[in-house]
């Protein structure tokens, strides 16, 4: 065996986080599908139902409608069922956006080079993590909208976002004083950018900067880390006791820089260094 070929196995740690990767995605995907087909129906219906409200509710007589005063049964009838419908719509369409991010993920696979929509990667994990950071923080977009497709692994690169917005939230919620009022969120902003042959993705928080020694977030950012070298590309962390955490992530948009070598080779990337 040569010593490409020897460098093109996976480590075992590696493959068996490939495997059950793959058993939740395939598992993932099949539950996103259940859900995904009766919320289409109930969207259909509530649509239909909101309709056909307004269409019977423009069939009363004028003088009904305008005798019926604030403290009527019909006032409050044709005030409050297009609220619930469409607050009901809403609903469908926040499971849709779940059930949609849910699918992204679990069909992802595990070192799989793809032209990437960094910025629509960004949303759905948003959406998929809005349950952690939703009671800690805002969150505060700046998307390139012309961002261009990158070359990567997309898995991995869920992985890395997902990762960092989790951080960063558990790192708010830490910071957060004992008794602090509900409304005293912190911030979260996310930021993609072109730079030259490269996009980088910022993500930046107000939560407590404790990013080095043997802290779970630094752990957590070692990981990021890894998985970004080994696609050529390279992390920057900067952190401020009293400003919070930036992870900046950069990657590179040439494709055969990213397929030059696998992606689970360990010496991929050694040279990217970091962030200027």
């Amino acid at each position: 065996m040569t010593r490409g070929d020897a460098r093109r196995r996976p480590h075992p740690a590696q493959a068996l986080e490939a495997r059950k990767f793959a058993a939740i995605g395939q598992l993932a995907s099949g539950i996103a599908h259940e859900i995904n087909t009766p919320t289409q129906y109930i969207g259909d219906n509530l649509r239909f139902l909101l309709d056909a409200f307004r269409q019977l509710a423009a069939l009363l007589p004028a003088d009904a409608v305008e005798r019926a005063d604030e403290s009527s049964e019909l006032a409050y009838l044709l005030e409050e069922i297009p609220n619930a419908v469409a607050q009901s719509l809403d609903g469908v369409t926040h499971v849709g956006r779940m059930v949609a991010a849910v699918r992204l993920f679990a069909t992802a696979r595990v070192g799989e080079i793809v032209m990437v929509n960094l910025n629509d990667a960004v949303e759905s994990v948003l959406t998929l993590a809005h349950n952690e950071w939703k009671y800690v923080a805002q969150v505060q977009r700046d998307l390139d909208p012309t961002l261009p497709l990158v070359p990567c692994a997309e898995a991995e690169v869920r992985q890395v976002i997902l990762s960092l917005v989790l951080d960063a939230a558990r790192a708010i919620a830490a910071a957060s004083p004992a008794g602090a009022p509900a409304t005293a969120l912190g911030t979260i902003v996310v930021t993609t950018r072109l730079d030259d042959h490269c996009v980088t993705l910022r993500l930046s928080d107000t939560g407590i900067a404790d990013t080095t020694g043997t802290t779970e977030r630094a752990r957590a950012l070692a990981v990021t880390r890894e998985r970004v070298v080994a696609q050529r590309g390279a992390v920057r962390i900067a952190s401020t006791a009293r400003q919070g955490t930036t992870v900046i992530v950069q990657l590179p948009l040439r494709s055969d820089v990213v397929l030059e070598r696998p992606i689970i080779a360990s010496a991929v990337g050694r040279a990217a260094g970091s962030i200027a």
